[in-house]
Formats: C-alpha cells, sequence, structure tokens
C-alpha cells in the first residue's frame, strides 16, 4: 500500500479527489491519529462545543 500510494500516478489521482496521500507505517499513522486527538480536543473544549 505504501508503494501505492506513493506512486506519481495515485498521488495525482488522490489529490484531485481531495484526498491528502501520506503513506506511512501503522505506527505512524496511529502517532499522527493521537495528537490530532490531542489537538482538535483541546480546541473542542475551548470552544465548549458538544455533541447534540
Amino acid at each position: 500500500m505504501v508503494s501505492i500510494i506513493g506512486s506519481p500516478a495515485v498521488r495525482t489521482w488522490l489529490l484531485t479527489q481531495g484526498a491528502e496521500p501520506a503513506p506511512g507505517t501503522p505506527e505512524e499513522l496511529t502517532a499522527f491519529l493521537k495528537s490530532d486527538i490531542e489537538k482538535w480536543g483541546k480546541v473542542i473544549r475551548a470552544a465548549g462545543i458538544t455533541a447534540e
């Protein structure tokens, strides 16, 4: 999957679909998701956003 997502043709196609291809390892994805959850969690709590 990493080599496919990193190929120029697939990368171009994904970009035209509005996706941002970021090939990497499962560990890198886990670290990214943890970081994003922490970052956006702070924003959500600061804004007082709650689920309906």
